[in-house]
């Protein structure tokens, strides 16, 4: 049917209510697909950039963030958190034997006598592996964010899980990550403030200047489906772009 239809034989009126069509086909899919974008995701930090500094996390209201160290072999014999004013610690196991998961939670903000309460504060974990000692440092402030646990992992380890996996991740093409965003933002798919932007800007950044692209979006914690979607926007957004010019 298609082959039959010819430009000349194709109203104006009609192309334009394709076009119409198509869009909201279009927009309908994307919406689906990145309304609420901000899914739980895991960030996944090495053992050398954690020992190397203070790893920055958010905790969100109504919901909590679990550190894993599960991956890394190590187990954690003590923790300190600054102000206990604005969260709950709890673990996996006694801390006597050696837990492996740390998690926190938000809760409504109590009052200590004599300890300052601010909007920021630091947890520290002393952690045990082979008879050797390490100390991690993690600045929490609080807020929205869509990271619900830290793993703590080898490099080796981060690197080995981009390699192995399957055919249906292999490399988006940066482009098209880049006009399915700008797409998005222009049909508010994605608010024009969403702290999402800013990551997939992270993502095609470090992704230009070589970091492999499943490590790239893990360090800028987006999930990778997040970058298939708008890579699969972007293509669309193309198709739609070049029967307009027709």
């Amino acid at each position: 049917m298609l082959k039959r239809v010819t430009l000349g034989r194709t109203s104006p009126k009609r192309i334009s209510l394709k076009r119409t069509t198509l869009t909201g086909i279009l927009a309908g899919i994307s919406f689906f697909c990145l309304q609420d974008i901000a899914f739980a995701s895991i960030r996944q930090v090495s053992l050398e950039t954690a020992r190397a500094s203070s790893v920055s996390v958010t905790v969100q209201e109504a919901s909590g963030l679990s550190i894993d160290f599960t991956k890394s072999g190590e187990r954690i014999y003590k923790v300190w958190l600054d102000d206990p004013s604005k969260l709950t610690v709890d673990f996996d196991g006694p801390l006597e034997s050696g837990a492996q998961v740390i998690h926190l939670r938000r809760i409504t903000g109590l009052s200590f006598e004599n300890l300052p309460s601010g909007n920021s504060t630091l947890l520290t974990v002393v952690t045990r592996s082979g008879g050797a000692s390490n100390v991690y440092y993690f600045d929490i402030g609080y807020g929205s964010t869509d990271t619900t646990g830290i793993a703590i992992l080898p490099t080796s380890s981060i690197a080995l899980t981009d390699a192995l996996e399957p055919a249906d991740t292999e490399p988006v093409e940066l482009e098209m990550v880049r006009l399915g965003l700008q797409d998005a933002i222009a049909n508010n798919v994605i608010s024009s403030t969403s702290p999402v932007i800013e990551r997939v800007n992270q993502f095609l950044t470090a992704s230009t200047t070589g970091t492999a692209q499943r490590i790239a979006a893990s360090e800028a914690e987006l999930p990778w489906e997040v970058i298939t979607r708008l890579a699969v926007r972007g293509r669309n957004a193309s198709v739609l772009n070049a029967l307009t010019e027709v």
